[in-house]
């Protein structure tokens, strides 16, 4: 019973879906030839899991147990020399010699020592804190150089390349400290691109490709996991969409980041990226940034969001559009839903989006028994 339900599930959840890649006979039946007919998983390169096996928690570690360290070095000694005293002479004895020893040069000598002592260990602090000072100076001005030179104010000023920016980045985060520092790192991933993130229904072509250099810099692999890397990521794929559909579609049926009117809205995670005019009813565009693989249950959950949505503005297809490979397998297909998923990244060029979209779209068509010349009566 229990393989017969799962077997039926499994079943729907590829019904649902219309998983869409190039064909022998297309323009693009050459480059799907050269992927195998697997999924590509991509999974992201983990940080070390083991905090003390990292330089900074060692240093810190270091800096805490300093402290007692010493402390009970300090305890240990002093037992030591209390025990052999006790040993070499009598309680009654050492009374006798530290009277005669608080009265003799000796304990002004002593005394003289120590303070000798405090007065290095304060002079070795203060001097500690002026290097400290030093340093700290010295690091926000490295910061500030960076920062205006990976989002300059003035236009004209040239920017850093991604490496080099990505470099000194690294090099400012190994030598700053665990407070604020950090957090001001962290800040010129998260303020500059998720403060000042550019109205895309609204942006002009030039203003996005802007913004994506922008972005770009910041969502460079050399970030491999954390939440505010990802986020940075996916709105990079996003932009890389936004300018590859005004590049390549046709000119004034695309309308970026619609603004739809009626409810209800999908999950942040499922922003509508752009609606396409395709001579009939519009088409809405949805991207999906992932690290592992985009598969059919995940398409057809995504669907299951954005359906309410689609019905409500009378939208006739939904095409997702992830940077993960999706596999040329027919069994996916189905004649339910109007969904299509395309696999695209930013090095294929905004050619090879329009065409993807386009296969995909008729595909959508050819299986609900419409005209391959457009979308007339798409059953959502």
């Amino acid at each position: 019973m229990g393989s017969g339900s799962s077997r039926c599930r499994n079943s729907f959840y590829n019904s649902q879906v219309n998983v869409t890649g190039p064909e022998a006979g297309t323009p693009e039946a050459p480059e799907a030839a050269k992927k195998p007919d697997l999924v590509r998983r991509k999974i992201p390169v983990p940080l070390i899991p083991f905090p003390f096996l990292s330089k900074r928690p060692k240093q810190s570690l270091r800096a805490v147990l300093r402290v007692p360290v010493s402390i009970l070095s300090a305890i240990l000694v002093v037992v030591g020399v209390v025990s052999l005293a006790l040993q070499w002479k009598s309680a009654h004895a050492w009374e006798k010699f530290l009277q005669t020893f608080v009265t003799s040069p000796a304990a002004a000598g002593t005394a003289a020592v120590l303070a000798a002592v405090i007065a290095a260990i304060t002079f070795n602090r203060g001097l500690q804190h002026t290097k400290a000072e030093a340093r700290d100076k010295a690091w926000w001005e490295k910061f500030e150089w960076v920062t205006d030179r990976i989002v300059p104010k003035d236009p004209k000023q040239e920017r850093l390349a991604s490496g080099l920016a990505f470099s000194l980045l690294e090099s400012l985060e190994a030598a700053s400290d665990e407070g604020f520092q950090r957090k001001a790192i962290e800040g010129i991933k998260q303020t500059y691109i998720q403060g000042q993130q550019t109205d895309l229904s609204k942006a002009k072509l030039g203003e996005l490709r802007a913004q994506f250099r922008e972005v770009r810099t910041f969502a460079d692999s050399s970030w491999h996991s954390g939440k505010v890397s990802h986020e940075i990521r996916s709105y990079a794929y996003r932009l890389a969409n936004s300018v590859a559909l005004l590049e390549a579609w046709d000119a004034g049926k695309v309308e970026l980041d619609p603004k739809l009117p009626l409810q209800p809205r999908p999950p942040r995670r499922d922003t509508i990226t752009a609606l396409l005019g395709n001579q009939g009813k519009p088409v809405m565009v949805l991207t999906r940034y992932t690290t592992m693989y985009f598969s059919a249950e995940a398409a057809f959950h995504v669907f299951q969001r954005v359906k309410p949505l689609m019905e409500i503005n009378d939208v006739s297809a939904l095409i997702i559009v992830t940077n993960d490979y999706v596999p040329d397998d027919r069994s996916w297909l189905s004649d339910l839903p109007a969904v299509g998923v395309v696999y695209w990244e930013h090095e294929h060029g905004p050619e090879a989006l329009r065409d993807r979209i386009r296969f995909a779209l008729r595909e959508v068509v050819s299986l609900q028994s419409l005209s391959p010349d457009g979308l007339e009566g798409t059953n959502v």
